[in-house]
């Protein structure tokens, strides 16, 4: 964990203890969803066209399931805070290049996963729902898996979003949220470019989930 990671995990953990002290408006809970992922077929294909072969077919999934868990307290019923540990979804690629009677065949994967800590607003629709939304910052990793080698890019930035919650019973809220994270470091495919170049790509996650309110 580098040391923006771990100011946000301390932050979460002050903030908790004091939330937990206080008893009040503390929430925390889990979600699932789907996200997007950023399209690494023209790359590969570039890479292998530039290594001497011209026919090239590239396989990748477009989007990408994920999970994480949150916490966060509503210090105000309009203002409050949030963090957030949460898988960003995975890419799995496979490429087959020819050059006359020579094929080869790769694969490669990356794996994501983002810290994020947030300042919350929101205004109460009804009784029982309320519509939020938050900005705050995030650290990244991610970690790619190709043919001989494994790399990892870590990388902060911001994110932004927003989302629907409703309480159900009391103590039990369900919720909905949309949410960006804003220049996400993907290593670059190995043959393209040397393993520590990266590019930046924006991953939107769209979440459901449930929360226990204190």
């Amino acid at each position: 964990m580098n040391t923006t990671a771990r100011i946000f995990a301390a932050v979460l953990l002050s903030n908790l203890a004091a939330s937990l002290a206080a008893a009040d408006g503390f929430y925390a809970g889990g979600e699932v969803g789907v996200s997007s992922v950023p399209d690494m077929r023209g790359t590969a294909a570039q890479t292998m066209v530039n290594s001497g072969y011209p026919t090239v077919t590239v396989s990748q999934n477009t989007g990408s399931g994920l999970a994480g868990i949150f916490g966060g307290q509503w210090v105000t019923d309009n203002f409050g805070w949030e963090a957030n540990l949460a898988s960003l979804g995975s890419i799995r690629g496979r490429v087959a290049a020819t050059n006359g009677a020579s094929t080869v065949f790769t694969s490669y994967r990356y794996a994501s996963g983002a810290l994020s800590l947030a300042a919350m607003g929101g205004i109460d629709i009804t009784p029982a729902g309320k519509l939020f939304f938050k900005l705050g910052l995030f650290d990244a990793a991610v970690t790619y898996d190709g043919p001989t080698s494994t790399v990892s890019a870590n990388s902060t930035g911001p994110m932004f979003g927003g989302g629907f919650s409703y309480r159900i019973i009391k103590h039990l809220s369900v919720r909905g949220e949309l949410v960006n994270y804003v220049g996400v470091r993907f290593p670059n495919y190995e043959y393209f470019a040397p393993a520590n170049n990266t590019t930046k790509n924006n991953i939107t996650m769209l979440a459901v989930g449930a929360a226990y309110e204190f």
